[in-house]
């Protein structure tokens, strides 16, 4: 917005390759921010997962631009992904006015999204070491 700059000098518009990591970082912290809060709140998201949110984890491995703490909001972003796939699927009924699934194998379900945490967890231990 450059609000406090001088608007008669000419500055030249920053290149993609200078705007997508801040991009990514904004877009990956609204994601995350968007699903903690309809996870809590028993809302529906607003967000879909789009280009940046599926590839976050190439793009925190190879960009030059990504920091640290990309590094840990991109894992943050993979958990949020394992834990709103796991609510939509327990609320994806058609038989109850919740949503709330009847007839499924809780025990079995379950078991799956540990599955999926385990996986979550040996693979950001093994790329913060």
């Amino acid at each position: 917005m450059r609000l406090g700059s001088n608007p008669s000098a000419a500055a030249p518009f920053p290149s993609a390759a200078d705007v997508f990591p801040a991009r990514a970082s904004s877009c990956s912290m609204c994601y995350v921010l968007d699903r903690s809060l309809s996870s809590q709140m028993g809302k529906p998201y607003s967000i879909r997962e789009d280009f940046i949110i599926r590839n976050k984890t190439a793009w925190a491995a190879s960009s030059q631009f990504a920091t640290y703490t990309d590094r840990g909001l991109v894992a943050y972003v993979g958990l949020q992904q394992i834990m709103s796939r796991a609510l939509d699927f327990i609320y994806s009924g058609t038989s109850t006015a919740s949503g709330l699934q009847t007839d499924l194998d809780y025990p079995l379900f379950l078991r799956s999204i540990e599955a999926q945490l385990s996986v979550w967890d040996t693979q950001w231990h093994e790329a913060w070491e």
